[in-house]
């Protein structure tokens, strides 16, 4: 079975607050920015993000634009 994310990618619980990831966070920030300008699709950010070290999945550091789609929305 698999284990769905129970919480938004970029932000971590801490002392039962939701608070912002330190890792996450500013990848967050850079896949809007990146999107907002128009020089990005879901794919081409998903790509770049595959080749750093931050996973959005503990078992896998690749991306796919669903993903970033879901970070968007």
């Amino acid at each position: 079975m698999r284990k769905n994310r129970f919480l938004p990618f970029g932000y971590t619980m801490e002392q039962g607050e939701l608070i912002p990831h330190p890792k996450e966070a500013p990848v967050v920030e850079n896949i809007f920015t990146q999107y907002l300008s128009g020089t990005e699709s879901y794919a081409s950010l998903a790509r770049t993000l595959s080749k750093g070290c931050v996973p959005y999945h503990k078992h896998t550091k690749l991306w796919n634009k669903h993903m970033i789609k879901r970070i968007l929305e």
